[in-house]
């Protein structure tokens, strides 16, 4: 009585790969089974068990804004390859200068895959912006104005509700708000600001965010 011959392999391809397992060119993760005859004209069985790996990708942050006297490290020591677009082959590498940066790596399954992250650099001026304030006359935290500690020109602040209502301007950076819209005090909420300012070195900076009203 000739014996059954049955074979398994375990096998590995990456994405957009293929690999011919029960007749047919097989793309998808899974298990595949093909019979045929031995040589002694008994069943061979060979069964597959195939995973599909994925490639690499999305392995760079995100495109980001760099302070002028900031750094940035990109590091991709999991790769057993990396080439970046600047001819180095090291898996980390430190961004000094605006521009385009993308690597092509090679996983541990051997699964190739190509990224990119755009960096830009600006000035950054280390502006205080109260997150809350309370005008409610005891002498302290009375008015909302940021501290901005740099040369300026063509300075505006705008408040505005949380509905859109501009309750406050100024060009004046020394003037701050006290809290009131037509001689009446608001009440306590979430408010917007807009700030907006030219520094000594012509730089052209606009912040907006939210605050606190508590009284």
């Amino acid at each position: 009585v000739n014996p059954v011959v049955n074979k398994t392999y375990n096998v590995q391809i990456c994405k957009g790969d293929t690999y011919t397992a029960a007749g047919k060119q097989q793309s998808q993760t899974g298990k595949y089974v093909d019979t045929t005859q031995s040589y002694l004209g008994c069943d061979s069985i060979t069964t597959t068990y195939l995973i599909v790996n994925p490639l690499p990708t999305d392995f760079l942050p995100a495109d980001t804004m760099m302070c002028l006297d900031k750094t940035l490290i990109l590091s991709l020591s999991k790769y057993t390859t990396i080439a970046w677009n600047t001819g180095s082959v090291s898996p980390s590498f430190t961004v000094t200068a605006p521009g385009t940066y993308s690597a092509k790596v090679i996983d541990r399954n051997g699964c190739a895959g190509e990224d990119s992250i755009n960096v830009l650099f600006q000035k950054c001026i280390p502006i205080q912006i109260p997150t809350a304030f309370t005008p409610n006359h005891d002498g302290r935290n009375d008015v909302f104005r940021p501290v901005i500690p740099v040369l300026l020109k063509n300075y505006k602040m705008q408040i505005f509700s949380r509905w859109g209502v501009l309750l406050f301007e100024t060009t004046q950076y020394t003037n701050g708000w006290n809290g009131t819209y037509k001689g009446e005090v608001q009440s306590n909420g979430v408010y917007v600001y807009f700030i907006t300012f030219v520094d000594d070195d012509g730089f052209a900076v606009a912040k907006k965010g939210t605050f606190v009203l508590l009284k």
